[in-house]
């Protein structure tokens, strides 16, 4: 197949989901050039900095963008739009691309359930509700019917983890897993000694993301350190919280898991975006070899498999003390490298979206 060109869109700049769309960025620059846009307004959402690629601002201009985009693109490559999310309005992107570009391929990326979280932080407060009002673009109502115009228009999907795809949009297809990717590992010579009994939890922690056990366990546990990035959204720690440790969210992940023995990764199981959400932060973790305490949840536990010791859904504070102590006196996650170096690095993932696109070529 030719060399590629992928366009890569996401809804909004300031959001944590600028993560996957730059993560979809790294894979789509194993097999051609790629640009990435997003809509909203700056700054850029901090947790770019730990990524190469940057990402424009989108206007109220964007068909002219666009246009530009597609037309500097290569005359012998093959041209594709790939859509992180398909919030608004991303919808009407699929359809100008699809219309005035017959040429290009639409794929739309799904890395979450999107529709659920919205229905979930609605449904919490009455303020919620009204800021979260079925006319506003992050509804559930309104993600629905975006992601259901995309559908119309697209060539073809990718999904976080299969689990995702089962559970929520069985019906689309053509289709590849297309987990969230990290570069090769590298040998990182200098490498720090990390805290004695120390966990982390390195990315933005949302309320189905098992923030309160964080809390909990550290303001519990003295004896352990916590290590978060600064401004992860667990607040600010109170002056009796000598155990939790801040660090720069623009620090190397690399460099912040070597800070810690233990990678703790709570999901609240009652949520039900919850059981499909792949956590980032897994395949951080399982880069740098670290010990894994997690939820089982079904997106989990397929990507993570038997390289993840799985918190006992009704553990008290005794069991994960105890889990956590056995997890740190093994320094290394061998079966987390094998499955990272197997599956789940960039150039490995990138040949899942390349087989995508030639199917879609030849069909």
């Amino acid at each position: 197949m030719e060399r590629m060109n992928t366009i890569l869109i996401g809804h909004n700049l300031q959001s944590n989901a600028i993560g996957r769309l730059l993560c979809m960025a790294d894979i789509a620059a194993q097999v051609g050039e790629v640009r990435v846009g997003a809509f909203g307004n700056l700054p850029l959402w901090r947790g770019a900095a730990q990524f190469q690629h940057p990402v424009l601002p989108l206007s109220t201009e964007w068909r002219s963008q666009l246009d530009t985009w597609i037309g500097e693109t290569l005359d012998d490559s093959h041209v594709v739009l790939w859509i992180s999310k398909g919030l608004r309005p991303l919808d009407e992107v699929a359809h100008y691309v699809s219309k005035h570009y017959p040429h290009v391929s639409v794929i739309l990326d799904i890395d979450d359930d999107d529709i659920g979280l919205a229905h979930s932080f609605a449904n919490a407060t009455l303020i919620n509700r009204i800021k979260l009002n079925p006319l506003r673009r992050g509804s559930s109502r309104s993600i629905e019917r975006s992601i259901s115009s995309i559908s119309q228009v697209a060539d073809a999907y990718t999904f976080s983890t299969n689990s995702l795809r089962c559970e929520l949009y069985p019906h689309l297809s053509p289709f590849k897993v297309i987990p969230h990717a990290r570069p090769p590992r590298v040998t990182i010579s200098d490498e720090k000694e990390p805290i004695v009994r120390s966990f982390g939890f390195f990315g933005t922690i949302r309320p189905h993301k098992g923030g309160d056990m964080l809390l909990s366990f550290m303001r519990a546990n003295k004896n352990w350190t916590m290590v978060t990035f600064q401004g992860c959204g667990l607040g600010q720690p109170r002056d009796t919280d000598s155990n939790w440790r801040e660090i720069p969210p623009n620090t190397p992940l690399m460099e912040a898991y070597g800070c810690v023995e233990v990678s703790l990764l709570p999901m609240d199981l009652s949520d039900r975006a919850s059981r499909v959400q792949l956590p980032a932060k897994l395949i951080d973790a399982m880069r740098a070899g670290k010990p894994i305490l997690a939820s089982p949840t079904p997106a989990i536990s397929e990507i993570g498999q038997d390289a993840v010791i799985f918190l006992s859904e009704t553990g008290n504070d005794v069991e994960l003390v105890d889990a956590m102590e056995t997890a740190r006196k093994s320094s290394v996650n061998a079966r987390a490298l094998e499955l990272f170096d197997q599956s789940l690095s960039t150039p490995r993932v990138a040949e899942k979206f390349s087989a995508l696109v030639r199917s879609v070529i030849g069909s």
